[in-house]
């Protein structure tokens, strides 16, 4: 059987090619713009951009077509510009959202930690509160559900309470507690969301409590109120050397259905058993993606089959 791959390259592709390669009676043929991660001795690579035309003299038994235009660049360069969905050709525009705002803010903090990033001692205690004033620009883009642009104008306060404490040394061993309450007014506020998901996500508070994620835009860690607390566990094994393990729990979904009961919310990210589809179920939650969890192997297609 001959099979041609598009976007073999990418990450889906990629570990797709790898797994088809060990079956038998298999042709691969790869169609991407980008050299293949993956190589196969049975593997053709064609050099075509997405602009040309796929002339392409070979019959196939069967197309696995996964190509897309790589967005990340862009995002970086304009993070104005996005997507709305994980499916669009070279062809789709972007939506673009501009918001131009106003914003006051006041900080009291006392912080006696020992280091900046990944202290082991000391405490930082802080209250921050925000007054955000501005006028949202939304164009839509090709992949937009809305044809039209749209004006509106935002007014809401934030407030957040940070706690970070390390507790006296035993020994080489040290623990760490880490809490944060988030609140904001924008959900009762007249103009409680953005155009959608996306821009609203990005202007919502996050949940930040490690140096590395504050470099990511994570939509599962961000809510218009929350609260998260984690322990810290820390084995100095010299001065400059340590150990970390360290947990967290967060918790945005609940009060959101409770202020929006007509609210379609779908559960994005963190979902990995069953378990979890089943406590979303029960505080309201309509829908989940759970693609990585099967993709992962910890959710089957048959559980969810039974899942009701």
């Amino acid at each position: 059987m001959k099979i041609l791959i598009t976007g073999n390259s990418g990450y889906i592709g990629s570990h797709l090619t790898k797994l088809l390669g060990k079956k038998k009676n298999l042709k691969l043929y790869g169609l991407d713009k980008s050299y293949p991660q993956v190589a196969i001795d049975t593997f053709l690579y064609q050099n075509i951009t997405f602009n040309q035309q796929w002339n392409i003299d070979e019959e196939f038994d069967c197309v696995i077509h996964l190509a897309a235009e790589v967005a990340v660049g862009r995002s970086v360069s304009n993070p104005i510009l996005y997507y709305q969905t994980n499916t669009f050709t070279s062809t789709d525009t972007t939506d673009r959202t501009d918001f131009n705002s106003l914003s006051s803010y006041f900080l009291f903090e006392r912080n006696t930690l020992n280091r900046k990033q990944f202290a082991s001692a000391g405490t930082y205690f802080a209250i921050r509160g925000r007054i955000i004033q501005g006028e949202e620009f939304y164009t839509p883009g090709s992949t937009s559900v809305f044809e039209n642009n749209f004006r509106s104008i935002h007014n809401w306060l934030q407030f957040r309470l940070t706690y970070d404490t390390y507790f006296k040394e035993r020994g080489k061993w040290r623990l760490g507690f880490y809490g944060e309450l988030a609140y904001s007014t924008q959900p009762i506020s007249k103009q409680p969301f953005f155009h959608n998901y996306t821009s609203t996500m990005m202007n919502c508070l996050a949940f930040e409590p490690t140096p590395e994620s504050k470099t990511f835009f994570i939509p599962a860690f961000r809510a218009h109120q929350f609260a998260a607390a984690g322990v810290k566990s820390i084995l100095i094994i010299s001065k400059n050397i340590e150990w970390r393990m360290e947990g967290f729990l967060f918790a945005p979904y609940q009060k959101i259905i409770e202020k929006f009961p007509a609210l379609h919310l779908i559960a994005s990210g963190g979902v990995s058993s069953l378990d979890d589809l089943i406590e979303l179920e029960e505080i309201g939650c309509a829908a989940a993606i759970v693609g990585k969890a099967i993709y992962e192997n910890k959710i089957t297609i048959s559980e969810l089959a039974s899942f009701n």
